[in-house]
C-alpha cells in the first residue's frame, strides 16, 4: 500500500506510524529543503485543473515546531484533487496518524489520507472538509470518486 495526502491550499504535518514486519516508520519534512518538494513523494492529480504546487514549509505552530508540507496552488477548478504519494512505504498492516491545518481556500479546505494507491485515477481516500465540516470516505475508481459509508467500532 502507498501513502499519499490530498489537500487544496492548507499545511498539514504529517507523522505516519507503520507496523511492517514490526517496525515503526515515522514520516516528517524536518530534513527537507523548505520551498521545495519533499524527498521520496511523488505528485499527481486526479479530475481536471492545475496539477497542484507541494512544497515544504516551516511551521511554529506545527506539533514540533518544524516543517509541514503545503499544497499552495489555489487553483478552484471544479472537481481538482491534487495528490502528493509517499514512495517509499509498501505495507499489509497499517497505522496513519495525520494533523493537518486548513489556512486557506475558497473553493475547498481539504486533506485526508489516500490508500491502495495503484495511480491517481484509482485509490481509496478518507477525507475532511473544513469548509464543509464533514468526513467522507471515497472510492476513486477510474477517476470517478463514489461516497462509502463509514463505519464506526
Amino acid at each position: 500500500m502507498k501513502l499519499a495526502i490530498c489537500s487544496l491550499v492548507l499545511l498539514f504535518a504529517l507523522s505516519a506510524t507503520t507496523v511492517v514486519s514490526a517496525q515503526t516508520t515515522t514520516i516528517d519534512f524536518n530534513s527537507d529543503k523548505v520551498g521545495e518538494a519533499p524527498s521520496g513523494f511523488s505528485t499527481a492529480l486526479t479530475g481536471r485543473g492545475k496539477p497542484g504546487k507541494w512544497e515544504v514549509m516551516k511551521d511554529p505552530a506545527s506539533p514540533d515546531h518544524g516543517n509541514v508540507l503545503a499544497q499552495t496552488d489555489a487553483d478552484r477548478t471544479d472537481y481538482r484533487f491534487p495528490v502528493c504519494v509517499y514512495d517509499g512505504l509498501s505495507a499489509k498492516d497499517v497505522d496513519v496518524t495525520v494533523k493537518f491545518k486548513p489556512v486557506s481556500g475558497r473553493g475547498d479546505q481539504g486533506a485526508g489520507i489516500i490508500w491502495r494507491y495503484q495511480n491517481n485515477d484509482n485509490y481509496y481516500i478518507v477525507r475532511a472538509n473544513a469548509l464543509e465540516g464533514n468526513v467522507v470516505l471515497y472510492k476513486v475508481e477510474n477517476g470517478k470518486r463514489t461516497d462509502l459509508p463509514l463505519i464506526a467500532d
